[in-house]
């Protein structure tokens, strides 16, 4: 474990205040993110805690806890908070440590929401970045990775300084209609008469309750170089892109594997909105991606081609401000009616009023056979550090509201690709017959 922390590495001067998208995950008991990465020679945690001051100067929200105000607005803030813990696990398998990480719930009130954890191997480190899912999201933990990595090979970062942005201020609101902020409005008054709030104490019972009923299981491949670049080269002479491509490959294995699935006609898939924000967050650790859900069934009377072209128009009709910024309409409730929601998804709040939102919501159920999340070709380390980042799978996340969540992303010219499922809702088995079949699918979409 991680030697006890000193005076400088606590820093006092970083506010932000949550938005309602951050918030509704405050309480929330699978609000873990992991992505892992295999890095090609030993790190000790010396190395990394010594890098640790530089990359939380660079990201702010690497060590805050959460804050509440009057009413019971939200803030992140750095006062008194420490570095993130940095532990040597010893040996073990990757996906075992993965799922430990998913469990072990942060502290919102004490901070820091990110840990980092070594594992060692032959000449080789297995390193997992796991922070809450209220300061980031997959790409985020990337942008950190990147960083770190250069730091402790180069002593500096390559890019630009990212901007923490916050969404509550560079985010728009969707319209609303009148009657809906009036039905908003009536709402939050309704529930501030209940008096009802929750403390960390609750949270950590929401949390205990969920993990004695879940059990998050993860699977990895990777693609050759040569099999990478000809599946990008076919995407290109498709004109597809290499995310839709992915999960149209997913679904035709889906269709194949679970043709008589109630639930294989949603499909979820992250929407980075980075760039959507007024000033754009470029690199920053937050959480800046949302999801969308697309009705698609995959027909297969036509090749997979022809699908992934009419599901990319699909998901087209859904990248408008409007429904990616969708949640942002949550902003007009009262804050603790925001709270409420993860507990009444969880069973620990009978409020009428709470579960009718988290159903209106779809929290409460499976609603979704896939969630896909592409993290592309996100930028690489500097030329001289890139060389010893040897793999990178994730994010991985606990998703009871999903069947199952894929992750990919091109890092050294391969494709990475993982998947994340809860055994209490598709065992096994079946989920490793599911991902085998979708792998073999993207290779032949190769050929």
């Amino acid at each position: 474990m991680s030697e006890s922390r000193n005076p400088e590495n606590v820093v006092s001067s970083f506010e932000q205040p949550l938005s309602a998208m951050e918030r509704l995950t405050l309480h929330m008991p699978n609000a873990n993110v992991v992505l892992a990465a295999r890095i090609r020679r030993v790190i000790t945690q010396g190395e990394i805690e010594r890098a640790l001051p530089a990359l939380r100067d660079r990201h702010p929200l690497l060590a805050v806890r959460v804050e509440l105000g009057d009413r019971s607005r939200a803030f992140f803030s750095a006062s008194g908070v420490d570095l993130p813990e940095v532990a040597e696990l010893g040996g073990g398998e990757m996906t075992q440590a993965v799922a430990q990480e998913l469990r072990q719930a942060f502290s919102w009130e004490r901070g820091p929401l990110m840990r980092l954890r070594l594992i060692p191997e032959e000449g080789h480190t297995v390193l997992l970045v796991c922070a809450h899912h209220a300061i980031c999201d997959g790409l985020s933990l990337f942008f950190v990775l990147r960083d770190l990595v250069e730091w402790v090979e180069l002593g500096r970062f390559m890019s630009p300084d990212p901007i923490a942005v916050a969404i509550q201020d560079s985010a728009p609101i969707p319209h609303s209609s009148w009657g809906e902020r009036i039905g908003l409005r009536l709402m939050s008054k309704r529930w501030r008469r209940s008096g009802t709030a929750f403390s960390s104490s609750n949270t950590e019972e929401l949390h205990e309750r969920f993990w004695s009923e879940h059990s998050i299981h993860m699977h990895m491949e990777q693609l050759a170089r040569d099999e990478t670049e000809a599946f990008i080269a076919a995407c290109r002479d498709q004109s597809i892109t290499v995310g839709t491509a992915l999960t149209v490959a997913c679904l035709k294995a889906q269709t194949a594997r679970q043709s008589n699935s109630t639930i294989g006609g949603i499909t979820q898939v992250t929407v980075s909105f980075r760039n959507r924000l007024h000033p754009p967050a470029t690199e920053a650790l937050g959480f800046y991606a949302t999801r969308v859900r697309v009705p698609f069934e995959f027909d297969e009377g036509r090749t997979v081609w022809q699908n992934a072209s009419s599901f990319g128009t699909a998901l087209s009709n859904h990248l408008s401000d409007e429904t990616v910024f969708s949640i942002r309409r949550l902003e007009r409730l009262d804050p603790g009616l925001i709270d409420a929601l993860a507990f009444a998804g969880g069973g620990l709040c009978d409020d009428r009023l709470a579960k009718r939102l988290v159903h209106r919501m779809g929290t409460d159920r499976v609603i979704s056979g896939l969630r896909l999340a592409n993290l592309g070709r996100p930028p690489q380390p500097e030329a001289n550090s890139a060389e010893i980042l040897d793999a990178v799978f994730g994010p991985f996340v606990a998703t009871p509201r999903s069947e199952k969540y894929i992750a990919a992303a091109t890092i050294g010219g391969r494709l990475h690709l993982s998947m994340s499922h809860d055994e209490a809702t598709l065992p096994t088995p079946e989920a490793q017959s599911f991902f085998h079949d979708a792998i073999q699918e993207i290779r032949r979409m190769s050929a």
